[in-house]
């Protein structure tokens, strides 16, 4: 089962205590959120991808510790240059 909200601004305090109350979901692997407002520059709206890296790892040890780190969370904002929805994953591919 996946949930998405990726259509949804949303604040980091929010997203950090959305696994709290979705963990106990057994058949939910896959959540797609809207780039937290936290991580666009104030001063152009483009995303700071470092600041998203950051925000997604907080994430990523959240579901460690919740003991769901095998729940993937794909995070979706706008193309600066077309507007199409990009998900973005920054966990490295080695």
């Amino acid at each position: 089962m996946t949930l998405s909200f990726c259509e949804n601004p949303i604040s980091m305090t929010v997203l950090e205590d959305l696994p709290r109350h979705i963990v106990g979901l057994s058949k939910l692997y896959c959540v797609i959120y809207a780039a937290p407002l936290e991580s666009y520059e104030e001063t152009s709206g483009t995303i700071n991808l470092g600041r998203l890296a950051q925000m997604h790892a907080v994430l990523k040890q959240m579901l460690q510790e919740l003991g769901r780190p095998g729940m993937v969370w794909l995070c979706a904002y706008p193309c600066p240059h077309c507007g199409c929805r990009t998900f973005h994953d920054p966990t490295p591919i080695l």
